[in-house]
């Protein structure tokens, strides 16, 4: 049976338009004249969107993706899935491992553990597998977890080697991990793989400042551990300029700020304790403890394309803390 009637794709210039158009900011891979959204960044290592039953234009068709990956790879394969839907897994075998975290969020560092523990059982397992991890749209998420499995797994001797390699392989515009607070994770991971644990230590947040200040008073809030994942604390009011509220945390912490009466958040900064460190992070001594300062291209938001012509170019926030 014709590829294109199993698949009931009457017109197969038209279903490979809208794919490209679903999402050019990935390289597609051509089998049997359709495109896949599946990019090969190491040989045991895919990238991918995520498989659907549904959304085939504009995610992978579920059954072509199963076909193509038992063609290329007979059994020697296994699927990661970060996103935070399921699917039926027997397209797969029931080879899939399902292990999500937030969109647009870095993970805990525990969760990079976890992660790289079963990717080292699988290729132990079999050294000939290929793995595909996906999140939605296979570029932030999924590429997270294929860096940190690099530097986790020496392949690589700094954890940028693998950002750019995803880059490179992954996206034609080379942006595929963007979110600041991914790329902090992973440079805390890294620092863990290469120096092992950090002693731990807890936090204590005096004054948080915004420069140049919001014009108009705003919300904020904070959340201990991850967000969307754990619970927020509450959410107050401040003038736009200074958050003097003293605020104490252990291990991940996440910021936010928000317009008033909004949900959605504007900027958003996610840390760990025990990683505020001056080798980590842009940290100076001051006299009542220490001040790190994040720039506006470190904070998730104000970094976007799409959303930096909100913020001047020297925007920043600026943590005074102290070690507790």
């Amino acid at each position: 049976m014709s590829p294109l009637i199993k698949y009931g794709i009457e017109d197969l210039a038209e279903y490979n338009k809208k794919k490209q158009d679903s999402n050019e900011l990935v390289f597609y891979l051509e089998w049997n004249g359709i495109l896949l959204n599946i990019s090969y960044i190491y040989p045991n290592f895919a990238l991918m969107c995520t498989p659907s039953a549904t959304e085939v234009h504009k995610r992978n068709d579920i059954r072509i993706v199963s076909d193509f990956i038992h063609e290329k790879h007979g059994r020697h394969f296994y699927i990661f899935n970060v996103h935070e839907q399921s699917y039926d897994t027997k397209y797969f075998e029931d080879k899939v491992i399902y292990l999500p975290f937030p969109d647009h969020c870095s993970p805990r560092i525990s969760y990079f553990d976890q992660a790289c523990e079963a990717l080292s059982k699988i290729f132990k397992d079999d050294p000939q597998c290929t793995v595909f991890v996906h999140c939605k749209a296979g570029r932030g998420r999924s590429g997270t977890v294929i860096c940190a499995y690099q530097i986790y797994s020496r392949a690589v001797k700094k954890v940028k080697e693998a950002i750019d390699m995803v880059d490179l392989k992954r996206s034609p515009k080379k942006i595929s991990i963007t979110i600041p607070s991914q790329l902090r994770f992973l440079r805390y991971y890294e620092y863990k793989c290469l120096n092992g644990p950090l002693k731990q230590q807890r936090i204590k947040i005096t004054k948080i400042e915004f420069t140049p200040e919001f014009n108009r008073n705003m919300n904020y809030s904070f959340t201990l551990g991850i967000p969307f994942e754990d619970k927020e604390m509450f959410r107050k009011e401040f003038d736009g300029h200074i958050i003097d509220e003293p605020l104490e945390f252990q291990n991940e912490v996440a910021f936010f700020i928000y317009e008033i009466n909004s949900k959605n958040s504007i900027v958003r900064l996610q840390l760990h304790s025990d990683y505020l460190i001056d080798s980590l992070e842009n940290i100076t001594e001051t006299d009542n403890g220490f001040l790190a300062y994040f720039s506006k291209m470190e904070l998730d938001g104000p970094h976007n394309r799409k959303t930096s012509k909100n913020f001047p170019d020297d925007f920043s926030m600026n943590l005074y803390f102290q070690y507790i």
